[in-house]
């Protein structure tokens, strides 16, 4: 075991543990101080690194707008939303030290029913209403991938739905690779 002496160690420690954290391309679970899952960091989606926030309100307030398919990560991209909506099933809505996701639905933010919670993956727009994938989690460990029957309307507040929230997916920041002399430093 390493002891860290003093604040300066102890920064330069984390900093690695974080930097090797995210160049390992571990996921990250956000949680707020209420223990609620807000997001998560570092989501493989068919090869690309995306971040993910659970976001409460108007398909407006999420998606810059929502007035073009091009305002959602995956467009029209059918395998890249079900690739998305798995990788939150898979990675993000676990019962895990940080929070039991997946037993209790409900402290997924935006998400206040006990017994499930729907992350909606938009990828069309069409009647003025959006289209896209559910990652349902539901409590016990049951989680599902579907296609979203039933639209939501662009206009429509997810925050009055207690089993829904959007997942807005962006591409994750490139991770800066350290000079040598910086690797030599942690050391």
């Amino acid at each position: 075991m390493r002891v860290i002496k003093n604040a300066a160690h102890l920064s330069l420690f984390v900093a690695a543990t974080a930097l090797a954290s995210a160049a390992s391309g571990a996921v990250v679970l956000e949680i707020n101080g209420s223990g609620q899952l807000t997001g998560a960091r570092n989501l493989d989606v068919l090869g690309t690194v995306y971040d993910v926030a659970f976001v409460d309100g108007t398909c407006a307030a999420a998606f810059a707008g929502c007035g073009s398919v091009f305002n959602f990560a995956f467009p029209s991209n059918v395998p890249g939303a079900t690739a998305a909506g798995q990788a939150l099933l898979d990675t993000v809505f676990l019962d895990t030290a940080s929070g039991m996701f997946d037993s209790a639905p409900n402290l997924i933010a935006g998400c206040t029913d006990t017994f499930e919670c729907h992350a909606l993956i938009p990828t069309n727009i069409a009647f003025d209403a959006v289209f896209g994938y559910d990652a349902v989690n539901f409590r016990q460990g049951i989680g599902y991938l579907v296609s979203t029957f039933n639209p939501v309307a662009i206009a429509g507040d997810l925050s009055t739905v207690a089993r829904q929230v959007w997942a807005v997916f962006t591409p994750a920041a490139p991770v800066p690779v350290p000079e040598p002399t910086t690797v030599a430093l942690f050391a």
